[in-house]
């Protein structure tokens, strides 16, 4: 029997053969598993009215956020104990704690006399001095963050805010 001569065209051939046949593989898994693009999938027609009440819900549920922020109030006696420590420029928040017998106290000193890099106030939302203070702590808990705060600021500014609380009062 005579050998048959392998030459580099009929090992070239061979080799166009498998990757034929490789490519036909490929495709066919990646039919089977391609799943279609997002941007190939039609958006879905929004029914009549929708728009209306989606708008509608976003109203409700602003208007709920206000409701809770305001769902508790501020007891008069930490706001008289805030004015007479510091005095009535300065806010406070009270915002009581789900899961514990306390609640988030916090004293929003204005900017005038904020001893607050002005990157902080604004990262912030303005200069807030937050504690969390115990229920059975009550007035006393907030008359001494109170203090704290009085205290954090430099000499000159909490002279201003004695000279501005004494003429609030009648005080000269």
């Amino acid at each position: 029997m005579p050998k048959k001569i392998i030459t580099q065209l009929d090992i070239l051939e061979q080799i166009l053969d498998e990757l034929k046949l490789l490519r036909v593989q490929r495709q066919d898994a990646q039919t089977q598993t391609t799943q279609p693009k997002a941007e190939d999938i039609a958006p879905l027609p929004v029914p009549k009215g929708m728009k209306e009440k989606i708008e509608k819900q976003s109203e409700v549920d602003e208007k709920a956020k206000e409701l809770e922020a305001q769902r508790f109030p501020v007891p008069p006696d930490f706001r008289n104990i805030v004015e007479t420590v510091l005095n009535k420029e300065f806010g406070i928040e009270v915002n009581p704690l789900p899961n514990a017998t306390a609640f988030n106290f916090t004293i929003i000193v204005p900017e005038h006399y904020s001893n607050e890099k002005k990157e902080a106030i604004e990262m912030n939302n303005g200069d807030r001095r937050s504690r969390v203070i115990d229920n059975n702590e009550g007035s006393n808990g907030v008359r001494e963050w109170a203090n704290k705060v009085l205290n954090n600021l430099d000499p000159e500014t909490r002279t201003k805010i004695s000279i501005a609380r004494a003429q609030v009062k009648g005080v000269k």
